[in-house]
């Protein structure tokens, strides 16, 4: 499943570029009509996009790191 990852913030945060010679993450200000679609689904001012080296965000493993958590909630409540 793709998914999408969006900061909504007050003030403007700094922009992470794509840079090809080192792909990984970046992050960029939303701009122009299409992003009005995403806009209008928050209510603060800046929008930013955060996005990886495959255009999908899946790499940022999102999973990885909530199952990571949950377990250690785990481990600590059956340590105790």
């Amino acid at each position: 499943m793709c998914m999408a990852i969006y900061i909504a913030s007050d003030s403007t945060l700094p922009l992470v570029p794509w840079d090809e010679g080192r792909p990984g993450l970046y992050i960029i200000e939303l701009q122009g009509e299409i992003d009005e679609k995403v806009r209008c689904q928050f209510s603060k001012p800046h929008i930013y996009y955060v996005g990886s080296h495959t255009a999908a965000v899946v790499d940022l493993n999102m999973a990885d790191t909530l199952n990571m958590r949950s377990r250690t909630k785990s481990k600590k409540t059956t340590a105790r």
